[in-house]
């Protein structure tokens, strides 16, 4: 008798109107609430079962999730399902057209939308268990290049720039690599059709531009509808968003990509293609599959706010600048985000990272809390012991940006100090090397 039992299941998270809303700067003065729905959003599990052990794979619509609120809703989970919390992961697919669940560039967390986050996970992983019952699991992996680009470039003047003027003459080349892997977990039944999958894929989920008020799922919520417009049917996808810290779905070069949902729908189509293309043609299908997990806490230090950039901030907000950026330069990136991690610091000069390595069968997906470099998940990537695994960023917390170390020494938004961005340049290597290490545990 098979012992493989997987289930799906989502719940609606989709904000009312007038909810404040995250993912851009906010301005000091009209904070962005939500106006309008675009399409809704959704907290989708995949609930796995095995020799009597279990794992959930929980995706979010949100731009982050706050490691406190990824904690209770895994705990609770836990205690739901019965499965051990190292086996349970929680991630963000960083819309940036999403209610204020988390705190970042000037707002702060919204605390009626994190409890419908948090009831939604809850919600979403009991149906999903409910609903499981003997499928075959498929692995597979394939690649797609259209949509993911390093966005980073080096300058004529010798700066590395985020997102610089598109056919710019000053632009010399990317920084970093691309990431163009697509990593699919499908639920099969006797007759080979899909009951529902999870996929990763790496690219920042800011397409559509939320900036109006706009509620969207962003480009994984056209993958999931395109999905099942080419089935015929509705099943339930998981969006495990990958190392996508510098990565955007348009490149410098490319004239005929126009940011907004245009671009969102031809990324639909692209990938939902892609993803049941690689569902007919997985690596291994079973009826049964080794499920297992380990996690590990890091306290990982955060850089220092210099008497010289307190004095910058502080000059800043005196004069009425408080929330303006800046994305050159020592000082943080904006004066309320320096005294606001400077207060931070007080309390706590680490933060808490939480790292964490699933295996089911023949695959590993890693998890890592904050927006990762690609050049870093592709050396988990290289150097995993379990082929294939796939990296998960934003997963049960979020700590900010952590590029690389040469990155930081390039400078460049995502390396500008702020509570988004504090950690010290080494923590994307300790982060590589704690996956590592958990991947070995689940290798033997």
């Amino acid at each position: 008798m098979p012992d493989l039992t997987i289930g799906f299941a989502r719940a609606d998270i989709t904000p009312p109107l007038g909810t404040p809303m995250i993912g851009y700067f906010y301005n000091g003065k009209t904070p962005r609430t939500a106006q309008s729905v675009h399409d809704p959003l959704y907290a989708s599990a995949m609930v796995v079962r095995s020799g009597g052990t279990g794992a959930a794979l929980v995706g979010v619509d949100t731009l982050s999730i706050k490691r406190r609120t990824a904690t209770a809703a895994r705990e609770a989970v836990a205690r739901a399902l019965g499965i051990l919390i190292e086996n349970i992961m929680v991630s963000a697919s960083h819309t940036h057209s999403g209610p204020a669940v988390c705190t970042a560039l000037g707002y702060k967390a919204d605390e009626r939308a994190i409890s419908v986050l948090h009831d939604g996970i809850v919600t979403a992983a009991r149906e999903a268990a409910a609903q499981a019952r003997p499928l075959r699991l498929g692995v597979a992996c394939g690649a797609e290049h259209r949509f993911t680009h390093c966005r980073r470039h080096w300058m004529r003047s010798g700066v590395v720039m985020c997102q610089p003027p598109p056919f710019s003459p000053d632009v010399l080349r990317p920084e970093g690599p691309e990431d163009p892997e697509i990593g699919v977990l499908a639920a099969l039944d006797d007759r080979g059709q899909v009951q529902g999958l999870w996929f990763n894929y790496a690219v920042h989920a800011q397409v559509c531009g939320g900036a109006a008020g706009e509620i969207s799922a962003d480009w994984p919520g056209y993958v999931r509808r395109a999905i099942d417009e080419r089935l015929g049917r509705p099943i339930v996808s998981v969006f495990g968003q990958g190392a996508a810290g510098n990565m955007n779905a348009a490149g410098v070069y490319q004239r005929s990509r126009q940011w907004g949902h245009p671009l969102a729908a031809e990324m639909g189509r692209g990938l939902s293609e892609n993803i049941l293309n690689l569902c007919e043609t997985v690596r291994a299908s079973a009826d049964s599959a080794a499920v297992r997990g380990a996690e590990r806490w890091l306290e990982l230090p955060m850089r220092e706010v210099t008497d010289k950039m307190l004095a910058w901030a502080r000059e800043a907000k005196a004069a009425g600048k408080e929330y303006e950026p800046r994305f050159n330069g020592p000082a943080p990136l904006t004066a309320f985000e320096g005294l606001a991690l400077a207060e931070k610091r007080k309390r706590h000069d680490k933060a808490l990272a939480l790292v964490q390595a699933i295996r089911i069968g023949p695959a590993a997906i890693v998890g890592v809390p904050c927006e990762f470099f690609s050049d870093l998940g592709l050396r988990i990537k290289r150097e995993s012991p379990i082929q294939p695994t796939f990296v998960v960023e934003l997963a049960n917390g979020c700590v900010g940006y952590v590029p690389t170390k040469d990155a930081h020494a390039h400078g460049g938004y995502e390396t500008i100090l702020s509570r988004t961005s504090k950690l010290v340049p080494e923590a994307g290597d300790v982060m590589v090397g704690t996956a590592l290490e958990l991947l070995r545990q689940l290798s033997v």
